[in-house]
């Protein structure tokens, strides 16, 4: 049955993020809590109420793969790679094309129309070659990415920077 995950909240390390540029996988990575109106997530200083915001039981559906490595995990490493000219020449267009081709894999994977994919696309997402921090944008969906396989994002914000920059 469909169910109500009562036991994990929606973390505002995740949810903000998406939250600030519009993410149309919101409805598939959380479900609204009891009587909320919209969504509301919890950090490390919050209690979470009824209305608190769980995890989809979409994404623990008894047919949900079980991913090892995805085609948009691979896509946002090959940017990172051209973003930081490790093994290549620094190619910040080359980096944005597959940035764009990551963050639309991670939505068509959690089921978002193609239509929502467009809006998002053309009104919310970063071009790399404009990007302050093009590697932070870049983790950042990692991270999104990598909600529902905490080990994996443990070992990105592992990687990702000195204390207090991951």
């Amino acid at each position: 049955g469909a169910g109500a995950n009562i036991f994990f909240f929606a973390n505002k390390t995740v949810f903000d993020p998406m939250k600030s540029k519009e993410d149309p996988r919101i409805p598939r990575y959380f479900t609204k809590g009891e009587g909320a109106t919209d969504y509301i997530a919890v950090g490390t200083e919050e209690e979470a109420t009824s209305e608190t915001a769980t995890i989809s039981m979409n994404l623990y559906k008894k047919d949900a793969p079980e991913v090892l490595a995805s085609y948009q995990e691979i896509c946002f490493l090959i940017a990172e790679a051209y973003a930081r000219g490790l093994g290549v020449s620094v190619n910040m267009s080359t980096a944005n094309s597959y940035y764009s081709d990551g963050i639309e894999a991670a939505m068509k994977f959690y089921g978002v129309p193609q239509a929502d994919i467009d809006t998002y696309k053309l009104n919310n997402l970063v071009d790399l070659t404009k990007a302050v921090s093009p590697i932070i944008e870049i983790r950042e969906q990692q991270w999104i990415d990598f909600m529902e396989r905490p080990l994996d994002a443990f070992t990105l914000w592992r990687r990702s920077g000195v204390d207090g920059s991951e």
